[in-house]
């Protein structure tokens, strides 16, 4: 097999694997389509709303353009079973949404994020002193929050095993969890479920940031929009739930026992 055959099958088989993790998905994939599709709406409101040139504004689009790549291509990923690549956007996508809300808290931050050290602390500290000046200590507690997701994604942006190794496709067999590494990706119901959760409540977390920080350009969302934002706590709590739900039974089995390497030619792991 030539190495051009290789990868006009593997384009064929991402295309197989989008479709059975589709099947696979709940709620969660209805939660993701909605809000990575209510984010579009708003960037296209943006867009008509003509040119751009209030450099708060720039940096809107930027942000919220980046961490909706970076977003929809996490979710892909999942689909076609390259969950450890996934996982890789998920400090990117957060840092993004800080950046927006620290433009909504001090929109003069716009002109120091345009050189080429970006300090999420300094965006931290914004988000935290301008909720803090209406509704103290919420920005004190908000800070803390986000200091502490941070520092559990923070390995996911680097190589290490908690990067590699920390997402690998998981099979029950015999009643303990076993690992299949397929180059290229292999889908599994487990750790599709465990990795796409978490990305349909960054959609939302991206919808509401995204709707925020450009509330000056398109105006007031309207009630369905209201809603959506609304919607999305519930969504989140009852996706949460779910999350734990499957984490639970996966712990349940124990460690995994070892780990599968199939050839890029197999279909079905043993």
């Amino acid at each position: 097999m030539t190495t051009f055959e290789w990868y006009e099958r593997q384009r064929n088989r991402d295309v197989a694997s989008r479709a059975a993790s589709e099947a696979l998905l709940g709620s969660e994939r209805e939660m993701f389509a909605q809000y990575i599709g209510l984010t579009a709406s708003c960037l296209d409101a943006v867009c008509a709303s003509g040119p751009v040139d209030d450099l708060v504004v720039r940096r809107n689009i930027e942000f919220s353009n980046h961490a909706f790549s970076l977003l929809w291509s996490a979710w892909d990923e999942a689909l076609c079973g390259r969950y450890d690549a996934s996982r890789a956007h998920t400090r990117g996508v957060s840092e993004c949404c800080e950046f927006l809300m620290a433009l909504i808290a001090k929109p003069e931050l716009a002109d120091r994020l345009g050189s080429r050290t970006k300090d999420i602390h300094l965006a931290r500290r914004a988000i935290r002193d301008g909720l803090n000046t209406n509704y103290p200590p919420r920005g004190t507690e908000l800070f803390h929050s986000l200091e502490d997701a941070a520092r559990s994604v923070q390995a996911l942006s680097h190589v290490c095993h908690e990067a590699a190794g920390g997402a690998l496709p998981i099979f029950e067999r015999g009643g303990r969890n076993v690992a299949a590494v397929r180059p290229g990706g292999i889908v599994s119901e487990i750790t599709l479920r465990l990795t796409a959760i978490p990305l349909a409540t960054d959609a939302a977390y991206l919808f509401g940031v995204t709707s925020a920080a450009f509330i000056d350009v398109v105006g007031l969302p309207d009630e369905a929009w209201r809603d959506a934002i609304r919607r999305a706590q519930q969504l989140a709590s009852e996706l949460q739930a779910e999350l734990e739900a499957v984490g639970a039974t996966a712990m349940s089995r124990g460690p995994i026992g070892e780990i599968y390497l199939a050839r890029t030619d197999e279909v079905v792991i043993p």
